[in-house]
């Protein structure tokens, strides 16, 4: 398995990630303690993790760059720090995402009702092996847990999640559905049949960093005008695709603003 690993980053749940990860200590896995927490990290190295601590709290999409800059798997699966994995699906997984040349898979995510991919008519794609339209992009990954990425491929698009997350209130919120908008551009993003990550307790997320009150319509406003400058931005690289990247309408869709 050692051409997949799990890879987790975490921020102010200690607790609750040395439950989620209990059952990985055989599983290639990385782990970012990405609130610079030096005990959580020691604690995780100690029990055979391989971690990478962050000198200073940082943000969510800072996490997800260290994440992919220090794998060495050719696939990296995302999982929340709260949603454990299923082992037992991974050798399955990986086989999957080989067979299809996959550059993102994305497994299904359940508590009583699909959670993602998202809405609940995305159910017909579990039975559709067929790649998925870059309109897909936001619903791929919105929930980040089973999202399986091919590391080359999302290591050639990563530099400009870095240029543009600072200032932009979609990729700072949503920097895994903007990075699988840039993959979609080098290889096709597919849906795994089964579910790879189990749901768990919902929990708060980072506080007072831009864009954390992302539900207010005043910033679903701002996220809507920086996807997109997001967009256009694509468009200036290849404007055939971008066109059907705006057929997401993710907020219009969803009533967002």
């Amino acid at each position: 398995m050692s051409s997949l690993s799990v890879a987790i980053s975490t921020f102010g749940r200690a607790d609750t990630l040395l439950n989620t990860v209990s059952n990985l200590q055989n599983v290639s896995s990385l782990i970012n303690v990405n609130d610079a927490n030096v005990v959580l990290a020691k604690n995780l190295q100690a029990q055979g993790f391989e971690t990478v601590v962050a000198e200073q709290p940082q943000l969510f999409w800072q996490g997800m760059v260290t994440l992919l800059k220090h794998s060495s798997t050719d696939w990296i699966l995302l999982t929340s720090d709260e949603d454990a994995v299923i082992v037992e699906e991974l050798d399955s997984l990986r086989e999957f995402a080989i067979q299809k040349k996959a550059g993102v898979v994305c497994a299904p995510v359940w508590n009583s009702s699909l959670v993602k991919p998202w809405p609940n008519s995305w159910i017909e794609k579990l039975t559709d092996d067929a790649p998925l339209h870059p309109r897909h992009f936001h619903d791929i990954a919105g929930y980040i847990s089973g999202t399986l990425l091919h590391r080359k491929t999302a290591l050639q698009h990563i530099s400009l999640i870095e240029k543009l997350a600072p200032t932009n209130h979609y990729v700072i919120i949503y920097t895994v559905p903007a990075l699988v908008a840039l993959m979609g551009m080098t290889r096709d993003a597919y849906v795994y049949p089964r579910a790879v990550t189990l749901l768990g307790e919902q929990l708060p997320g980072q506080q007072e960093v831009p864009g954390s009150d992302y539900w207010q319509q005043a910033s679903r406003h701002i996220q809507r005008e920086h996807l997109a400058n997001f967009i256009d931005v694509i468009r200036e690289k290849n404007p055939d695709y971008a066109k059907m990247l705006d057929e997401a309408k993710v907020y219009e869709s969803r009533g967002w603003a």
